[in-house]
């Protein structure tokens, strides 16, 4: 701490007496406010980032106790701008967050892991589905999923519950009436200190249509081979 008993015979505050005069200050006591002096903060060194100050309009001398309050107050003081900056930062990383799931090319849900109501959706999910944010959060995959039956949830969150991830294929439905193929991969997480199930919603439309055009021409090669006249047959060449 720095006690300052009469601005204007102290050497430190030399050349600012004009200032203090405007004021009307004549003494100062001030603290530091460090980063990182709590217990709970000693994983981050510790830094000065500003003062805790006490002014008075007459010249005045600490008495007993008087500097341990200034300290103590200092002390509150610092927790509470470190909280501010800590929150600061975590709306910042949280937004940074919510760009990349926004620009992400799978359908994201965040879901409630009792009964799977949805609690939040990217912006891939509402343009998939035609559907607001609004509109999806607050209700269950039921709205647009083909196996979102209760009984389903029970036994998907029964695995989540053991540590381990589900994958399906599904069906989901636009809010036009069209219907296209997802496959589906859900991840049991921690959000706010509760247990969530995150889920990514894969458009496997081109996948399905790959593996229809393949089958078709085996199906057709396999029609041509019982038709033919000739004996077909495959070789290995070694």
């Amino acid at each position: 701490p720095v006690v300052s008993e009469d601005t204007e015979t102290d050497p430190l505050w030399r050349g600012f007496e004009t200032l203090t005069r405007n004021f009307g200050l004549r003494a100062c006591w001030s603290a530091p406010l460090i980063a990182g002096d709590d217990e709970a903060e000693k994983r981050v060194p510790a830094r000065v980032y500003g003062t805790f100050g006490v002014y008075f309009r007459t010249p005045a001398a600490p008495r007993d106790g008087q500097m341990a309050m200034l300290g103590r107050c200092a002390h509150l003081a610092s927790i509470a701008v470190e909280r501010n900056r800590f929150e600061a930062m975590l709306l910042a990383e949280e937004s940074r967050f919510r760009t990349f799931v926004d620009h992400a090319t799978d359908a994201f849900f965040l879901l409630r892991e009792d009964d799977g109501m949805i609690l939040d959706v990217n912006r891939r999910s509402c343009e998939s589905l035609g559907y607001s944010r609004e509109q999806l959060i607050g209700r269950t995959p039921q709205m647009f999923g083909t196996r979102a039956s209760p009984q389903f949830f029970r036994e998907m969150f029964a695995t989540l519950r053991r540590g381990e991830s589900v994958v399906f294929d599904s069906i989901h439905h636009r809010s036009d009436g069209t219907s296209f193929p997802v496959e589906i991969r859900v991840e049991s997480l921690l959000a706010g200190g509760e247990r969530r199930a995150l889920a990514a919603a894969r458009d496997i439309t081109e996948r399905k249509r790959s593996e229809q055009l393949v089958l078709e021409s085996e199906r057709r090669y396999r029609m041509l081979a019982e038709r033919a006249q000739v004996v077909l047959w495959e070789a290995d060449p070694k």
